[in-house]
């Protein structure tokens, strides 16, 4: 078939230019300001993945050249969290950040406290100017897609609109398609790798989107994307991104006329920017050159190292290989049932468009504006298939919402008008009752009317003082008229531009997210952050300096935190816990930096943040029926123990202080 005809079955019939009128620019730019800046101030580290990144960050801009080398939390490697990219970034914001407070010192003396940048917001400040660049490139990468001849619209009457008219509006819906996808929004604002993914994958459909026409450009950003994505998730998203653009040299027609030109400019620098970091690991691990290398790295010859730090590189290098080869084997029932169960929510609203795209489609899915997006994602969720890791599905999903997001803005001009409605006035519904749902369960808990939700809320707050914040009061009081206004727009006007789906999806999601970052980011911190872990710990030091003690209690054994494990937020880094592997496992003693948590016995699980192990009770409001023992009191009501006496033979019990260990319904319990 050629492309010609093959080419008329993907185009719309007609595309009139009141359908592909442009978005005003101050409404993307404004909805793409909110999106990446609302939770970026006044947010802590939240637990496991949040801190853990965090935690990594910190330690390299804090550490030595070794520490920039393994990605690691005070020296407990972390292997499995994809390459070293992001926190370098993150170290590197740190480091900016450190100057900017030097110069504000310098220049205002103390009257700039207020204005000094914190280690956890320049590591956002990072993520944020990369999730601001992706969303760049997507747009382009969708604008030059769009403007092919090959997906421009029929025009029989001569009253069609213009292709970069028609490009833009692409553009667009895409950009705001983005915005709209449910699972993307929480994950994105973790101090993680999932902002380094979207960039690698942006800048991976950006440059396919150039090499076209400009093959020798075009191939150079191919191969900085599947270098940087090596460094970022490790081999799986680089193999899927090989592998997707040498489909396109082979099997597409414009990809193929310059093939030449973009393997010359690919292959070296996706080659050389790859192998790099696993080099330089893969000969430090079978060597004793680190031991001399890193004085001269450091500058200084008569560093002391550490004798063993060849056995550290080796033992990250073997974990971080492990990890990658865990993440391929054949598909399977398990991997199919978990996918199904996570992708339907993580990437609505896209897929519905996706599949009705690929089904209109189906005789030209070779054409390149079709083909470059399509070819990556069907990879991507075959490689989702494929990873044995059924855990780190919501990891693989994540690099799909961009290629999924530019397929969706070509769909939509194919979308009948009956459909598109129903579309919006879903969004109405599921973003109005949900902001209501905010709204009512904050007035609530800062009211104490009506009881029941206020009883909810603080049942799962326990412990969390609440304060009205007249500036995060406003701002949501002007999100949800903003809504307000565009659910009005969008039934008053009846706008026919073809995008208008996704600005009331896009818009319920940023308002959502703005609601939760403004009237519940305090309660947020204390449920998700270690403030409910630091606080009551540093007012019982205070009161009680020394160790926590129990009074006589035979068969019950004590977790001893030191005084100068919680000190500050730089030592927040203290209560990650277990990082080993796949974060499970009891350990003896805990050394964090220069602070120990002694475990006693041996027999405590320690999970993520000190938690206890999955098969302690998790309901707050279980009854456990406890005894006297000796002078120790166990109250009955788990959501505030002092003590939990010894329950099951050969098996040790721990001592806290009251501050909520079993308030979680899950085994990543508060302590």
């Amino acid at each position: 078939m050629t492309s010609s005809s093959s080419g008329s079955r993907v185009r719309p019939y007609l595309v009139t230019s009141a359908d592909a009128a442009r978005l005003p620019r101050w409404i993307p730019l404004l909805f793409c300001a909110v999106y990446v800046l609302a939770g970026l101030f006044g947010r802590d580290p939240w637990r496991t993945d949040d801190a853990i990144g965090f935690g990594i960050a910190h330690t390299m801009a804090t550490g030595n050249s070794i520490d920039w080398l393994l990605p690691n939390v005070q020296g407990q490697l972390v292997p499995d969290e994809g390459g070293p990219l992001p926190f370098w970034a993150g170290a590197l914001g740190m480091h900016a950040a450190r100057l900017f407070n030097t110069l504000l010192a310098s220049f205002f003396g103390h009257a700039a406290d207020g204005w000094r940048i914190a280690p956890d917001l320049a590591m956002r400040l990072t993520a944020a100017a990369g999730i601001a660049l992706a969303m760049t490139l997507l747009w382009y990468a969708a604008r030059n897609l769009a403007v092919r001849p090959e997906i421009q619209p029929q025009d029989p009457f001569g009253a069609g609109a213009s292709p970069q008219d028609f490009g833009h509006a692409v553009a667009d819906a895409a950009l705001l398609a983005v915005l709209a996808c449910f699972g993307l929004i929480a994950p994105i604002h973790e101090t993680t790798a999932n902002a380094s993914q979207i960039l690698c994958v942006a800048l991976h459909l950006f440059g396919l989107s150039v090499a076209i026409d400009r093959p020798r450009r075009g191939g150079l950003l191919v191969g900085l994307a599947i270098a940087a994505s090596l460094l970022t998730y490790g081999i799986p998203l680089a193999v899927v991104m090989l592998l997707a653009t040498l489909l396109l040299l082979w099997l597409v027609v414009p990809f193929r006329l310059v093939a030449g030109w973009i393997l010359l400019t690919m292959l070296p620098v996706a080659v050389l920017g790859s192998i790099v970091w696993p080099a330089l690991l893969a000969y430090f691990s079978h060597s004793d050159a680190v031991v001399q290398a890193l004085p001269l790295m450091e500058g200084d010859s008569n560093l002391p190292v550490d004798p063993a730090a060849s056995q550290k590189v080796a033992e990250f290098f073997h974990g971080w290989l492990s990890w990658n080869a865990g993440m391929f084997g054949a598909p399977s029932g398990e991997a199919l049932s978990q996918l199904g169960g996570t992708l339907p929510w993580y990437l609505w609203p896209l897929w519905p468009f996706v599949l009705w795209g690929m089904w209109r489609w189906r005789a030209g899915c070779r054409e390149a504006p079709i083909a470059a997006p399509l070819f990556p994602l069907l990879l991507m969720l075959l490689a989702s298939l494929c990873n044995p890791q059924t855990a780190d599905h919501q990891a693989t999903l994540t690099p799909m919402v961009l290629p999924m997001a530019v397929l969706t803005g070509m769909t939509l001009p194919m979308i009948r008008r009956n459909l598109v409605s129903v579309v919006d006035w879903f969004a109405v519904m599921i973003f109005s009752v949900a902001s209501l749902a905010v709204w009512a369960y904050w007035v609530a808990f800062m009211s104490g009317w009506p009881p029941r939700m206020a009883a909810r809320a603080e049942a799962a707050l326990p412990g969390f003082v609440a304060h009205v914040s007249v500036i995060e009061l406003i701002i949501g009081l002007l999100a949800t008229g903003a809504w307000v206004l565009l659910v009005v727009w969008r039934v008053s006007r009846r706008p026919r531009p073809f995008w208008r789906p996704m600005a009331l999806s896009s818009g319920g999601m940023v308002l959502t997210w703005l609601l939760l970052m403004t009237l519940w980011l305090p309660a947020g911190n204390w449920r998700k952050s270690y403030q409910e872990l630091v606080i009551p710990t540093r007012a019982l030091f205070a009161s009680q300096p020394g160790c926590v003690l129990h009074a006589g209690a035979a068969q019950v054994e004590v977790a001893v935190p030191q005084p100068r494990l919680l000190p500050g937020p730089a030592h927040i880094l203290g209560v990650v816990g277990d990082l080993e592997g796949q974060r499970r496992g009891g350990v003896e003693d805990l050394d964090v930096g220069d602070d120990d948590l002694d475990l006693a016995g041996g027999q405590v699980r320690v999970g993520v943040a000190l938690g206890p192990g999955a098969h302690l009770p998790g309901d707050g409001q279980d009854v456990l029926g406890a005894q006297v023992v000796g002078d120790l009191l166990a109250d009955d009501d788990l959501g505030d123990p002092r003590g939990v006496p010894q329950v099951d033979e050969g098996h040790a019990s721990m001592v806290t202080t009251s501050i909520h260990p079993s308030g979680e319904g899950h085994d990543l319990a508060d302590v």
